[in-house]
């Protein structure tokens, strides 16, 4: 089995504002971008002939287990290859009428999406509230993570009328 060697990661956070430096979990920012440059008024990924230096962002603890939630509702069950029942397919909400029946339906399959593939965590509520105007729905999700010494993570979404889902 091959291993990939990131030399740059990061493995703990720059700020030194942090007292404790021994983190539960840590995950990477699936949101990736990309840092540009303007030189000579043109947008560069280079700066006389070397490439510009981009690191991955790094998460901990609170932060890693609210991305983890957000990555699992954003993902489509077939998105992944290799685990491909991972995700919980909002998008397919978007096309359907908003009613109680649909908006409990997407809060059923959220719960049961973090309840496969998030053991970290034990679900407190999974609250779900359409706006037919724009016909999108807005997604509050809290959970406690026992192995941590904040009590509650929130993580809030919306899922546009695109099929997007959106951090808020």
């Amino acid at each position: 089995m091959s291993s990939i060697y990131l030399k740059n990661l990061q493995t703990k956070p720059q700020s030194t504002d942090t007292v404790n430096s021994n983190y539960v979990f840590t995950d990477l920012y699936m949101d990736l971008t990309q840092d540009t440059e303007t030189v000579m008024g043109k947008t560069s990924l280079f700066k006389a002939g070397k490439v510009l230096k981009k690191d991955l962002k790094v998460l901990y603890d609170e932060s890693a287990i609210a991305n983890s939630i957000f990555y699992i509702m954003n993902t489509s069950p077939g998105q992944r290859p290799l685990v491909p029942t991972f995700g919980c397919d909002l998008r397919r909400f978007i096309a359907q009428p908003i009613t109680d029946y649909t908006t409990k339906m997407i809060q059923d399959t959220i719960f049961s999406a973090l309840r496969t593939w998030e053991p970290r965590i034990k679900i407190t509520t999974v609250d779900v509230e359409p706006n037919s105007e724009q016909h999108e729905y807005q997604i509050a999700v809290q959970a406690a993570v026992p192995k941590l010494s904040q009590p509650y993570i929130n993580v809030f979404a919306k899922l546009t009328q695109s099929g997007e889902l959106k951090r808020v």
